[in-house]
């Protein structure tokens, strides 16, 4: 089973009050904000980061069972993530990413922030004010109709050709009121009833984090909970280790 992106971090949250954007300040915040993460792939320099991914299974509603830890080095280079598989339960492996099967989640840097900032794909409402580390946070709800979506869900990616579906997606997106930089996404698949994923949700949160001396907004925790009628995955990803991805790098990595 595998999907192509990420779901649960806590923050520390606390309620600023019913104070509601004017129209215009919640225009202008979603114009800042569509503008940085639609620059935001373009702007990132070639890093590479550690992913360690702890996968948990919940079969039948009988209670989650951690079922594997993943280490794996991400690549950003022109653009593409690359993936390589280094660790399986704490000892190297000779696995490809896609060769260990199971859950698996691709597209964390700037993959889902651009398909949900594309102009005029998705719908905005603004759902409230909060605080975050001192911080004001406006949470606006967004939905992606299917027929304007490109985020792809895959099934069966070990038996041969996987199936592969586009869906829709709906969520909130957490932006810093003052940079208009998203901070959280969370997101919810809208699934056709013919395909056998039934659950694919999303929360992927953000932090600085410094490369070659310049501070980047990056992907600091994700967490996924997709599944079939008969099987629920849970996916808690940590990234660290962000460092400058140059020439002489040793890493070599699969295709993407």
């Amino acid at each position: 089973m595998l999907t192509r992106r990420t779901a649960l971090a806590l923050l520390p949250l606390t309620l600023s009050g019913a104070r509601k954007p004017s129209a215009d300040r919640q225009t202008e915040i979603l114009r800042r904000a569509a503008a940085k993460a639609l620059a935001y792939t373009r702007e990132l320099p070639d890093f590479i980061c550690t992913e360690t991914v702890r996968r948990s299974d919940n079969v039948r509603g009988i209670g989650w069972k951690l079922k594997d830890v993943l280490g794996i080095q991400i690549g950003i280079s022109d653009r593409r993530e690359y993936y390589k598989l280094l660790t399986y339960n704490g000892r190297p492996t000779k696995l490809s990413y896609r060769q260990v099967g199971g859950a698996l989640t691709e597209g964390e840097f700037g993959s889902l922030l651009a398909e949900i900032f594309r102009p005029g794909v998705a719908a905005f409402h603004w759902h409230k004010t909060m605080q975050l580390a001192g911080r004001s946070i406006l949470i606006f709800r967004y939905r992606v109709p299917p027929e304007r979506a490109t985020y792809h869900l895959e099934y069966g990616y070990r038996s041969g050709k996987p199936q592969s579906t586009v869906v829709g997606h709906s969520g909130i997106v957490w932006l810093d009121e003052e940079t208009a930089r998203a901070v959280r996404i969370e997101q919810a698949a809208e699934i056709p009833r013919s395909f056998p994923l039934k659950v694919s949700k999303t929360i992927l949160d953000f932090a600085w984090f410094d490369i070659a001396g310049q501070a980047w907004l990056l992907p600091r925790h994700a967490s996924s909970t997709m599944g079939t009628a008969e099987i629920l995955t849970n996916n808690e990803v940590d990234f660290s280790d962000y460092r400058k991805f140059t020439a002489d790098s040793t890493v070599v990595f699969e295709q993407p």
